[in-house]
């Protein structure tokens, strides 16, 4: 799945989030996830976001995803928030700071 298509899907958790509809998708995150993490080694350290043009990108896109679930996860102590909106942000971040790390890694899987 691209970058274009996690733009669209993240674009409809904000319309789900203010509709409060039913939320799907989790699993594709997760796949995309575990291919990435297959193609890289564990992790040693802490790793400080930034380098490649592509991998700063890609950070740059997990910092707004956060922000967006730092903000969901404050609206759902107030407003009804559709299942799984939170747990999607969350692992869409992840997939997200691995694909910048498999960015800076050259992997051309991207």
């Amino acid at each position: 799945v691209g970058v274009g298509a996690k733009q669209k899907r993240v674009a409809v958790v904000g319309q789900q989030l203010t509709r409060v509809a039913a939320f799907c998708c989790l699993d594709q995150v997760d796949r995309a996830l575990a291919q990435l993490l297959e193609l890289l080694p564990p992790l040693q350290e802490f790793l400080l976001p930034g380098g490649s043009p592509t991998a700063a990108w890609l950070h740059v896109a997990r910092t707004v995803c956060r922000r967006a679930e730092r903000k969901a996860v404050a609206l759902a102590a107030v407003e009804p928030v559709p299942a799984g909106a939170i747990t999607y942000l969350n692992r869409l971040s992840d997939a997200l700071f691995t694909a910048a790390r498999a960015a800076n890694a050259g992997l051309a899987s991207l």
